[in-house]
C-alpha cells in the first residue's frame, strides 16, 4: 500500500464513494477520472463501511457542484476557478477543454499525489499550500471573473478562521462567486462515524446561508441548496422518513453566493 498516511483519509472516502456510483449502472455519477484513479491507487479503499445512503449522499453533493461550475461557466466562459481544498476531487476534468482558467489547491502531500493524476498546463494549475497561507492569492491572476469553491473545507476550520478566509478572498478578488458547502449545528453534533473514527471534528456550522451574508452584507444567497432534499427515492426508507424533518433534511447544504451589485441572471 502506497503511503499516504499524511493525507486525510476523508479524501479517499469521498474518492470511493464517488467510485461505487460511477460503477454503478444506474448511478447519478459516472465519473471516468474517479475510476482510473481509485482503479491505480495502492490504496485499501475496502476500509470504508458505506451504506448505499452515503454513497448516495457523496454523489448528490458531487453532482450539485458540477452543475453549480457548469452554470458558471456558461456565464463567464473565459473565467477562473480557483478549488480551495480540492483533495482527489476531479472537477477540473469537466472544464479542461474549455478556456476556462483552474486552480487546485491543498496541502503539499495532497498536490503530490494530484501532480501524478492531473498533469499541469497554462489552463491548469496545482497550488500547494495551506488555505490560510493566503501567499496563494498572489498566484492568481486578477484579470477574469473568479468562482472560488470550497467543497468539504470550512466546517472543519474555527468560526474566526472562516469570516478570516471569506474577508480575504472577497478582498482579493473583487465581485467573485463562492460555493460553499456547510453544514448545520445538528450535522455538527451527529457526525458520521467516519469522521468519528479519524477524530476529525466538524467546528463550523450554519443555519443558512443568511449566516454568511451577515457577515459580508455585500453578498446575496443565490442558490442554498440541501443535499439531503434530492433524490429521495435512491434513499432507503428510513433516510426517506428523517428527511422529512427540517432539521435532517438541512443539515448538509450547498451555497452559492454572488455580489450583491451584480445582476442575477434569471
Amino acid at each position: 500500500m502506497g503511503d499516504y498516511a499524511k493525507i486525510s483519509s476523508t479524501s479517499f472516502l469521498v474518492l470511493y464513494a464517488e467510485y461505487l456510483e460511477s460503477k454503478n449502472p444506474n448511478g447519478i455519477l459516472h465519473d471516468s477520472k474517479t475510476i482510473e484513479l481509485v482503479e491505480s491507487l495502492d490504496y485499501d479503499f475496502s476500509q470504508f463501511l458505506l451504506s448505499a445512503d452515503d454513497i448516495l449522499d457523496v454523489a448528490t453533493r458531487k453532482t450539485i457542484v458540477k452543475n453549480l461550475i457548469l452554470r458558471f461557466v456558461e456565464e463567464n466562459s473565459t473565467g477562473t476557478i480557483i478549488n480551495l481544498g480540492c483533495g482527489l476531487s476531479t472537477y477540473s476534468e469537466c472544464v479542461k477543454d474549455l478556456p476556462i482558467i483552474w486552480y487546485d489547491l491543498d496541502l503539499p502531500e495532497v498536490i503530490e499525489l494530484k501532480k501524478k493524476y492531473f498533469p499541469e498546463s497554462t489552463k491548469y494549475q496545482l497550488i500547494s499550500k495551506s488555505v490560510l497561507d493566503f501567499s496563494w492569492i498572489k498566484n492568481i491572476p486578477q484579470d477574469r471573473k473568479v468562482l472560488v469553491v470550497m467543497e468539504g473545507l470550512l466546517p472543519y476550520f474555527q468560526d474566526k478562521e472562516v469570516e478570516l478566509i471569506l474577508k480575504e478572498i472577497t478582498n482579493a478578488f473583487e465581485g467573485c462567486d463562492m460555493l460553499i458547502q456547510a453544514v448545520s449545528p445538528w450535522c455538527q453534533k451527529h457526525k458520521h462515524p467516519e469522521l468519528e473514527k479519524n477524530s476529525l471534528n466538524l467546528n463550523w456550522d450554519i443555519e443558512s446561508g443568511s449566516d454568511i451574508t451577515e457577515w459580508f452584507p455585500d453578498l446575496i444567497v443565490r442558490d442554498e441548496l440541501f443535499i439531503f432534499a434530492h433524490n429521495r427515492k435512491r434513499m432507503s426508507l428510513k433516510r426517506q422518513f428523517f428527511t422529512l424533518f427540517p432539521f435532517f433534511k438541512k443539515q448538509n447544504m450547498i451555497i452559492y453566493l454572488s455580489p450583491k451589485t451584480e445582476k442575477t441572471p434569471q
